[in-house]
């Protein structure tokens, strides 16, 4: 018997060296990375029928390319899926960029990855890459172009001069004569009465200052606005310029310290004189509005709309210059106004996404719905 264990023990023996050099199995497959759900993150319209938007959807990793479409609607209801022929376009790696609509077939996304920029003058059948360096001079702003600040260092706000974004080409032109104003931050369209506004501060005395030109550029008148003093930690955005004829509004943000809210209200002033002399109407307080969602809306009857920086708020309007507010409760909810060629444009909070509101005044919106897929 004792011969047969001894059999036994070397058999185990044998058995051990050999599991030990048995290769391990292969490790389970990874699971594909999970798909994020298509969006349309960019949208922009020529007018009440012609619009573009960038659609898009990501695998959800970093290595994996996500995919890009252009929407385009000749109707305003109606959005075609358009694919780009440009592989940079096609297949980014993040969905970032802003679509603007130049009129007349004309449309230009910007902001891309790596500043790049692109124009296309057939709605979006064909794209050329344009530079974001000005490479010419121009005396007057033309129709359908933009105002912008290019700096020449991104992290200085000293070193930003005003430019214009020509819509035929997407090329951007020094303007010949620009306010003389540091820190220039133009308002990209002319109001609904032709006139166009760049805020910034005075080179001298650093204070906050308004200017406006009412041909196009040629020639600018500027003031100054009657800002308190602010302390030095509160970083203030440049002020946004909203209304039409005389009556006109300035709304300054910042991001205050201590606050989830990046876009928090600091102060309104008003001009009865079309930016002449301003008075300080708002200043920051405790009771709504108490963040600025976008662009401001001055309709017809005069009133300020002013749609807060969240989904949850409804607007709240001003019928006595911006001095005091009450809930607009008869308008519809507002996120991320922010003004077109014809009008106003905002996302619609208390809707599914994909979902935004028109106006071509600020008091009646349409509802605009694109498809997800």
């Amino acid at each position: 018997m004792w011969i047969g264990a001894l059999v036994a023990i070397a058999a185990a023996g044998l058995a051990i060296p050999l599991l030990r050099t048995q290769d391990p199995p292969p490790p389970a497959p990874e699971p594909p990375p999970a798909a994020v759900p298509p969006l349309v993150y960019a949208i922009d319209f020529a007018d009440d029928r012609h619009g573009f938007a960038l659609w898009g959807r990501c695998v959800g990793e970093s290595d994996h390319p996500c995919e890009s479409r252009l929407l385009v609607t000749e109707d305003g209801m109606a959005w075609r899926s358009q694919a780009f022929a440009t592989e940079e376009l096609a297949s980014p790696s993040s969905l970032v960029g802003r679509v603007v609509a130049l009129g007349a077939g004309r449309v230009l996304l910007t902001d891309l990855e790596g500043g790049a920029r692109f124009h296309s003058a057939d709605a979006g059948r064909t794209w050329r890459a344009v530079p974001a360096v000005p490479d010419s001079e121009v005396a007057e702003i033309p129709p359908d172009g933009l105002l912008e600040a290019h700096c020449a260092d991104a992290a200085d706000a000293g070193s930003c001069r005003i430019a214009v974004t020509l819509p035929d080409s997407g090329h951007r032109a020094w303007l010949t004569t620009a306010p003389a104003l540091g820190q220039p931050s133009p308002e990209q369209r002319p109001l609904a009465d032709g006139s166009w506004w760049v805020n910034g501060r005075d080179r001298s005395t650093g204070q906050w200052s308004v200017a406006v030109s009412r041909d196009a550029g040629r020639t600018w008148s500027t003031a100054v606005l009657p800002f308190p003093p602010v302390p030095a930690y509160i970083r203030v955005s440049p002020p946004a310029i909203a209304g039409t004829g005389p009556s006109v509004y300035a709304l300054a943000t910042a991001s205050l310290p201590d606050t989830l809210e990046s876009r928090t209200l600091l102060a309104i002033f008003h001009s009865g004189d079309g930016g002449q002399t301003w008075t300080q109407t708002w200043r920051i307080k405790d009771q709504p509005p108490r963040t600025l969602g976008g662009a401001a809306v001055v309709t017809p009857d005069g009133a300020l709309l002013v749609a807060p920086d969240d989904i949850v708020g409804s607007p709240y309007r001003s019928r006595d210059g911006g001095r005091t507010f009450t809930a607009a409760t008869d308008a519809p909810r507002l996120a991320a106004v922010r003004r077109t060629r014809t009008g106003y444009l905002a996302s619609a909070p208390d809707r599914p996404q994909g979902h935004y509101r028109m106006s071509t005044d600020g008091a009646g919106w349409t509802d605009v719905r694109l498809p997800d897929r």
